[in-house]
């Protein structure tokens, strides 16, 4: 699973959902905290792609960001909307992408590789 969400496929599908939902740094990481944390506080789990849990601790929207509290991220990368990326993006955005795939999936609105 983890594969799949680094593939230049899924960013360029995760980036136009943000660009179309009109996305910012702040809403980005508002959507996050809401979804995940609302799912977790109902007692639900998210699980990674080899069936093992993500702790959903308060600061695990900050940890996957590397502490870039700007959250810079969530509009730069929306370039890919508009193309796919030339090759897999660093696995040490693996747990960003987890977090975005979880919430996205938590909302009933999954991410869909074309």
């Amino acid at each position: 699973m983890d594969e799949q969400l680094r593939s230049p496929a899924y960013i360029h599908q995760l980036a136009a959902r943000m660009k179309d939902e009109g996305i910012t740094r702040m809403s980005g990481f508002l959507f996050l905290m809401e979804t995940l944390f609302d799912f977790r506080d109902d007692g639900g789990m998210v699980l990674d792609g080899e069936g093992q849990s993500i702790d959903l601790h308060d600061d695990v929207i900050e940890d996957a960001y590397a502490w870039e509290v700007t959250f810079s991220w969530n509009t730069d990368m929306q370039v890919f909307a508009e193309r796919l990326p030339l090759r897999r993006v660093k696995s040490s955005l693996i747990a960003r992408l987890r977090l975005w795939d979880a919430a996205y999936r938590i909302s009933g609105r999954p991410i869909t590789i074309e």
